[in-house]
């Protein structure tokens, strides 16, 4: 009897994504995994794309060819590397995550789309209008940042492996090092972290950055 692919699991889905690839089953697994999630990227690709763009008049009309190339710009990223991005993702029994990781995926494919079209085709005018657009989308990304920084501190807090008298020093190297751009010499020359060397602090920045990619928060 045939399998019945819309009855597997997220688990058993992208399990099947990730093996045999080119394979009449994976191409089965993988129609099945764009049908469950086709709304879901496409809500986030139309998103994404509206704060970035729609200001500029001429793209209007464009709206759809552009969605539709973010949307395979998103399936490239999926499948490239013989399905390393889903290979990696770690929380395969969790929906929830994983809609939250595949919207990052969304994100960064609509920012490299637009960033693109945008630099090849804008005129002056066009130009000065895509900075106030952008401007807001900043706006938007700082709410969207604050949002994470309060999940990845849940989430680091909620470490069994972290030490209990390193905990908020290590959230704040890791907060710093990842957000602020401060690396390891620049780190130990703040006065609250000159007791710490440089190798000691990237080790830190690693084993925080370990803990949120196996929780698939990164």
């Amino acid at each position: 009897m045939p399998r019945d692919y819309a009855l597997l699991t997220l688990a058993e889905l992208l399990d099947l994504c990730t093996k045999n690839i080119a394979s009449p089953e994976w191409e089965r697994a993988w129609k099945e995994l764009f049908q469950r999630y086709r709304e879901f990227i496409y809500r986030q690709v139309v998103y994404r794309c509206s704060r970035w763009r729609w200001s500029v008049p001429r793209y209007q009309l464009q709206k759809s060819e552009i969605v539709n190339d973010v949307i395979s710009k998103v399936l490239v990223d999926l499948c490239k590397d013989e399905c390393q991005a889903l290979r990696s993702f770690q929380n395969r029994g969790d929906e929830q995550k994983f809609k939250g990781w595949l919207g990052i995926i969304c994100v960064h494919a609509a920012d490299r789309y637009m960033e693109t079209l945008m630099h090849k085709r804008l005129t002056d005018d066009e130009l000065e209008k895509l900075v106030e657009s952008f401007k807001e989308l900043r706006k938007n990304d700082y709410e969207f940042l604050w949002e994470l920084y309060e999940s990845l501190t849940k989430s680091l807090r909620a470490s069994e492996k972290k030490k209990k008298h390193n905990l908020e020093r290590d959230i704040n190297l890791f907060l710093l090092y990842v957000w602020a751009d401060f690396k390891g010499q620049t780190l130990t020359q703040l006065p609250c972290f000159r007791d710490i060397k440089p190798h000691d602090a990237e080790v830190s920045v690693n084993r925080s950055r370990g803990y949120l990619r196996r929780s698939g928060l990164e």
